[in-house]
């Protein structure tokens, strides 16, 4: 990962003008040579490899006006067809089952700063 700059997320910040590409690195977590880790939209198989790269940071989901933070990759799930994120509590049993095609933004947070 030489190069990378990790950078907290300022939820003000726009990414720039990138194809969707260029915002993953080699060990499969999104990214960008400039430090912005906010995204816009997301697909199934950029979800997955933010819960299956080599080094994983924790990240936010926002959807449904929520918040839905990912601390761990054991706390997200994508179905099969990538359709569905299931996102489990960290204090309890409960789960939130959000639709991939309604999620409005992620933020990927530096590792040890995702907020619950």
């Amino acid at each position: 990962m030489s190069g990378l700059r990790v950078l907290p997320c300022d939820p003000r910040s726009k990414p720039p003008e990138r194809s969707r590409a260029d915002w993953f690195v080699d060990d499969g977590v999104l990214a960008s040579d400039t430090g912005l880790w906010q995204r816009e939209g997301m697909t199934a198989e950029e979800l997955r490899q933010l819960l299956r790269g080599a080094v994983f940071r924790p990240f936010t989901v926002h959807a449904e006006g929520k918040a839905f933070v990912i601390p761990h990759p054991e706390f997200g799930a994508l179905t099969p067809r990538g359709d569905l994120l299931f996102v489990f509590h960290k204090d309890d049993n409960a789960f939130e089952i959000l639709d991939v095609p309604l999620i409005a933004r992620v933020e990927v947070h530096e590792p040890g700063t995702a907020r619950s």
